[in-house]
């Protein structure tokens, strides 16, 4: 009897050692692994999203950088397209019974003419693409037909009576032209009377 007991105390403390031992040593091994990959993890997603944040961060400055740059061209284009042409300079126009007179010679570009009329009636000034008076259509009436001129009258300034003076703004590429003034009809025609003036721009 009292060596069936020893034998029993035995086997319980030979398990009781056995279980301890199995029992510690895995969970303490599986706790550590398990903690670490999901640090890695973590730290995966974090610098996965961080790079793509930064990409896309990147890629809007790039699009506004692009962007603005493109507008910058299109304005500088759009500017250098619009600029005006090259300036002729300034020209003085006399108009008087019955003749024109223009000083200095005319260059090609944009051109202001100063148009004083030094006579007694009302006078006007007509600029004309043309070869010559003689060349230009007339009316029934004598005076030149600016309605078959159409785009040929490349600038015109209303009336001006005697000792005024008034502007005119044209831009007259090289060729030949005629200034008239228009005013009155039949043998009171003043361009049919001889106020006319052929004139080449250089």
């Amino acid at each position: 009897m009292k060596r069936m007991l020893l034998s029993i105390a035995a086997t319980g403390l030979v398990l009781a050692g056995c279980g301890s031992s199995s029992k510690s040593p895995s969970s303490a091994t599986v706790a550590p692994a398990a903690t670490t990959a999901k640090g890695a993890a973590t730290t995966a997603a974090k610098a996965t999203a961080t790079t793509v944040a930064a990409t896309a961060t990147t890629a809007a400055g790039t699009a506004t950088t692009t962007k603005a740059a493109t507008a910058t061209t299109a304005a500088s284009a759009a500017g250098t397209s619009a600029a005006p042409t090259a300036a002729g300079g300034a020209a003085d126009v006399g108009l008087k019974e019955w003749a024109v007179s223009v000083s200095p010679a005319l260059k090609a570009g944009a051109t202001t003419l100063t148009v004083k009329n030094s006579g007694q009636n009302p006078h006007e000034l007509k600029v004309i693409k043309g070869d010559s008076y003689a060349s230009l259509p007339k009316t029934s009436d004598g005076a030149v037909d600016e309605a078959k001129l159409g785009a040929d009258v490349i600038g015109k300034m209303a009336r001006i009576n005697g000792g005024a003076t008034g502007t005119l703004a044209v831009t007259l590429p090289a060729g030949k032209y005629v200034f008239i003034c228009n005013l009155g009809g039949g043998a009171l025609n003043h361009a049919s009377k001889g106020q006319n003036l052929d004139v080449t721009v250089a």
